[in-house]
């Protein structure tokens, strides 16, 4: 039985975003001051209404890989913001930053890739890209930023769609997503609990406890 939850999408919140600019705001950390100044003044340009200097900026560090202003050209052209609607442009966009180990862009990337916008539905891709996000915020302490990809893994590990159906995999991961704040996860995992038998429940515990001591072969 498929779980309610499993038609339910996950609207980002004032939290969430606030999670998102807390991400883009640590790989700065990665760049030169100058970098980093020409960001913020790229990011206060648009904040401002100036979208061609915020375009030109953005471009420019996006051009020389920083991960923060790919990340948000992804955003602007699969949103259509400032710049004509482009899936095909976010696509390339959150690639190059998710290539550069760009959190955020990831987790947006694995949704493009779980969807087919401006590419081709890669179901097997958006898992990696998931797992990719899932594990990166974890490593840097984003328990919320994790959530929000250890709840879409769970819900494909529900089907066979891109790799192998497991059960105690998506419970854990559900549980691990609530355990991090998310209230949609919570649902979830109650949803599929209600279905486990005792030995899948066992095992799916085994497998948060290995999470919990940073043991991340659930993932592989």
């Amino acid at each position: 039985m498929r779980p309610k939850c499993f038609e339910r999408n996950v609207k980002p919140g004032p939290s969430s975003i606030l999670a998102v600019v807390t991400i883009v705001a640590l790989t700065l950390l990665h760049f030169p001051a100058n970098a980093n100044e020409k960001y913020a003044a790229a990011i206060k340009a648009h904040q401002n209404g100036d979208s061609e200097t915020a375009l030109v900026l953005l471009k420019e560090l996006a051009n020389s890989g920083h991960i923060g202003a790919q990340t948000h050209l992804g955003t602007l052209y699969e949103h259509g913001r400032v710049v004509s609607k482009d899936d095909k442009k976010a696509y390339d966009w959150y690639r190059k930053a998710a290539g550069n180990g760009g959190i955020v862009a990831q987790h947006k990337l694995a949704r493009l890739y779980e969807d087919g916008i401006g590419v081709d539905q890669d179901l097997r891709a958006a898992r990696l890209w998931y797992t990719n996000s899932a594990l990166a915020a974890e490593a840097e302490g984003l328990k919320r930023a994790a959530s929000f990809s250890q709840y879409r893994l769970a819900l494909l590990f529900l089907t066979d769609k891109g790799g192998e159906k497991n059960v105690p995999r998506a419970y854990a991961l559900a549980q691990l997503a609530s355990n991090n704040g998310l209230d949609q996860a919570q649902a979830l995992a109650a949803e599929i609990q209600a279905t486990m038998s005792t030995a899948e429940l066992t095992e799916a515990e085994e497998l948060i406890q290995q999470l919990s001591t940073t043991d991340y072969s659930l993932f592989e």
